[in-house]
């Protein structure tokens, strides 16, 4: 038997044992969301380190501490995306460092030490780390920051014969950056921290493997591979995200051509995304604000630190004494945030000039507080996973809210894929009979104009034959109403959006249907009344009446009636 097709045998006899999976972004899927174990995060693939030992020689296991800094060096991948000619442009990079900060507290629940977002760990942006495609990056990046990459050499777009893959993704040792470049750099950092018996360099070589796990996983997630692995499979109508010629011949006696794979290029989406994505999750999309939420993180309120510090410091020395322990690290530490917090009050109160925002004092002034939270949650966690022997007995302390996007931070690659498993899944679903019907919707209309996917399980009432390969022409499609650019008279909301800007709703956009004749028409809202009708979350406006007239600019204004209620 043929070495490859021993392969796919060995390949498809593993995959009747796994579980459903579906495309991964950062973060973790929440236990209690109805999307836990269809859809996976990069949190929750870091997570399968639960069931594997550190070690196979002492069985030793990863602690959940360690699962999280391993994570922590993934989760700083994304986010790095930030720190790139876009917000380098408007921002200081101490600032934007600052917000990742805020955010890592959110997400991870401390600040300092091994989880402290320093410029070395946090870094730039780089194509490499993400399998992203270099082309279109600006060439003078370096006159920003020093750190961004250089201009772009043509040859690193070319494709390598030997593996079917851009040059820019593993043809290492020509001149230009890889990825397989980058991840081996990560490993070997890591190992070599590793096998120094320094606690310190221990939790780094934790952050070195998690940033090398991140374009491991990213590889999948922002190209083609699962197109051309559906391929592989038969399943040639599957769009590959390249043309129709472009193919490359596979090596070895089976030479044949393929589609190569690609990646796609990096853009101002990731970034916005970078910026926002985990904050929708995290604390934008809940009942309470980010500040609030900070707030309870840290449990301060209103009442003095130094009553809190002489509290705290009284607990810990009972239960040191319980332990029979005289010198315990952790008043140690406690009495450092004391000198910390006594020093920053005497230098406030010795400064009588008013003080300017500097960059980078912000991570100075917040630092205190995070030092204090991080070492008490450390301290109590640390001893909590002593008495626990019991690697299946943990479960996740923090849910996150779930969104409609699903928490997915950057889209990354060729295509959605995404939304490609999603429609996978459902397929699935619904050829088991567990359901007639499924309904699948697009990321905003990144996957195409099209945001929505019906599916049925049900044959056509009509009997009639589904078509293979051609797809409906506009003479088979069934005619909407007649559309009037001109509208005038009574008339019905079909459908409508708003525009926002920093202070709040801007402009009404109505599609409507005139009650005389039927036509649909496009129009802008009257008044302001009609405008915080679209804008209000209290009701439904589609299918209130109103008038539609025409304004002296050309445009069609409708207006609902002041006794219009939702």
């Amino acid at each position: 038997m043929a070495l490859a097709t021993r392969l796919l045998l060995v390949a498809f006899v593993c995959l009747l044992f796994a579980d459903r999976v579906s495309a991964f972004g950062a973060g973790e899927v929440a236990g209690t969301s109805e999307f836990n174990g269809y859809v996976w995060r990069h949190g929750d693939i870091v997570e399968a380190l639960r069931y594997l030992p550190a070690s196979f020689v002492t069985h030793y296991r990863f602690s959940t501490l360690e699962r999280r800094q391993i994570y922590f060096g993934n989760w700083l991948r994304d986010f790095s995306q930030i720190i790139d000619t876009t917000g380098l442009d408007n921002v200081p990079e101490p600032v934007l460092r600052a917000i990742v900060s805020i955010m890592g507290f959110l997400e991870f629940g401390f600040a300092t030490d091994e989880f402290e977002v320093t410029r070395e760990r946090l870094g730039c942006y780089t194509h490499v780390e993400h399998i992203d495609n270099p082309k279109g990056y600006p060439s003078n990046a370096k006159e920003i920051d020093e750190r961004l990459r250089g201009p772009l050499d043509p040859r690193e777009l070319e494709f390598d014969p030997k593996t079917g893959m851009k040059n820019y993704i593993a043809n290492s040792g020509k001149g230009w950056d890889t990825s397989a470049d980058y991840v081996t750099r990560e490993l070997r950092e890591c190992i070599r921290l590793g096998r120094e018996k320094d606690p310190k360099s221990k939790k780094e070589a934790f952050i070195h493997l998690g940033a090398a796990l991140h374009t491991l996983e990213d590889f999948s997630a922002h190209s083609n591979f699962t197109e051309l692995c559906l391929h592989e499979l038969g399943e040639h109508d599957v769009f590959a995200f390249v043309g129709e010629a472009c193919r490359v011949k596979t090596p070895r006696w089976r030479s044949r051509m393929v589609p190569p794979i690609v990646t796609g290029t990096f853009g101002m989406l990731d970034i916005f995304h970078s910026i926002l994505g985990e904050a929708d999750d995290m604390a934008i999309l809940q009942c309470k604000g980010s500040l609030q939420n900070l707030e309870n993180e840290l449990n301060l309120g209103e009442i003095a630190f130094q009553h809190i510090f002489d509290l705290l410091k009284a607990a810990i020395q009972a239960i040191s004494k319980l332990a029979s322990k005289t010198n315990d690290p952790i008043l140690q530490q406690l009495e450092t945030v004391g000198v910390l917090f006594k020093k920053a009050e005497e230098e406030k109160q010795s400064s009588t000039a008013a003080s300017s925002l500097d960059a980078n004092q912000l991570w100075q002034t917040i630092e205190p507080i995070f030092y204090l939270h991080d070492r008490i949650k450390k301290w109590i966690q640390e001893r909590t996973e002593q008495h626990d022997a019991d690697p299946l007995s943990e479960e996740s302390s923090t849910s996150k809210p779930i969104t409609l996007l699903g928490g997915l931070t950057s889209f990354g690659g060729a295509g959605n894929n995404y939304s490609l498993h999603a429609i996978a899944e459902m397929t699935r679903v619904i050829r088991s009979r567990k359901h007639q019907t499924g309904l699948v919707l697009a990321n905003g209309g990144v996957l195409s104009w099209q945001h929505a996917l019906c599916l049925s399980a049900q044959s056509r009432r009509n009997n009639s034959t589904y078509l293979k390969r051609e797809v409906l022409d506009n003479g088979d499609v069934s005619q909407g109403p007649a559309f009037t650019p001109t509208a005038q008279g009574e008339a019905v909301i079909e459908t409508y959006t708003v525009d926002y800007d920093r202070k709040g709703p801007k402009l009404g956009h109505v599609i409507g249907r005139l009650v005389e004749n039927g036509q649909r028409f496009i129009a802008n809202h009257g008044d302001e009344h009609t405008l915080a009708t679209l804008a209000s979350t209290n009701g439904e406006p589609i299918g209130m009446k109103g008038r539609v007239n025409r304004a002296d600019d050309g445009r069609n204004l409708f207006t609902l009636s002041a006794s219009a209620k939702l």
